[in-house]
């Protein structure tokens, strides 16, 4: 009998926990950068934009770089009309600003500058904290997403520069190679004066 009890009691709490599991929300944010190379005093934009088929209700973080090898320019809001910013920088506190609902989305962008102090072939870090993504899902609306970031490489502005003057250059070299060549003509022509020359003397 009291086996028979407790295995009732086992069902009844085993469906109690089947219909007590509620759907979590999901979603995603990611960090795009204009360019992955980089020149002294160049600038770089970088786009933090979020995604959930929940809806997205705001993002919670605060953006992380190289202070000895940026500085800020710029930042704020990507669309003014869906969000609003309640923190202050670096810390990003987006909340929605709008009635409808957006599953896919740029939140915020950051453009900074690249020091002239900086070492080339160095790598620049700009990244965030952990994430956290609130979405409109009714229960479990929370998304954390571990912190992330990107790299960018400092190139040399002459060295960049000679990649593409390599071009420039072959271009320009080109002609020279083809006056070489006439050069050789000439050289041949020379040789075959001589040839009348030595005709003539005989």
């Amino acid at each position: 009998m009291k086996t028979k009890v407790l295995i009732a009691n086992l069902v009844i709490i085993l469906i109690m926990l089947l219909t007590t599991v509620s759907y979590s929300a999901t979603g995603s944010v990611d960090i795009n950068v204009s360019t992955n190379e980089v020149k002294k005093g160049d600038t770089i934009t970088v786009t933090i934009s979020a995604s959930s088929q929940d809806g997205i209700n705001g993002v919670n973080t605060k953006y992380t770089y190289d202070e000895d090898k940026l500085e800020v320019v710029s930042e704020g809001i990507a669309n003014t009309s869906n969000w609003a910013n309640l923190g202050t920088p670096p810390n990003i506190t987006i909340i929605s600003n709008t009635s409808s609902k957006i599953t896919n989305d740029n939140v915020y962008t950051i453009t900074f500058k690249v020091k002239e102090n900086v070492t080339i072939g160095s790598t620049i870090t700009i990244g965030t904290t952990e994430i956290v993504l609130d979405t409109d899902l009714a229960s479990d609306s929370k998304v954390n997403i571990p912190a992330k970031s990107v790299q960018i490489k400092v190139v040399d502005e002459s060295s960049n520069g000679g990649n593409t003057n390599e071009t420039t250059n072959n271009e320009i070299q080109e002609p020279n190679n083809t006056g070489n060549t006439n050069n050789q003509g000439s050289t041949n022509n020379a040789g075959n004066n001589n040839k009348s020359d030595s005709t003539v003397s005989g």
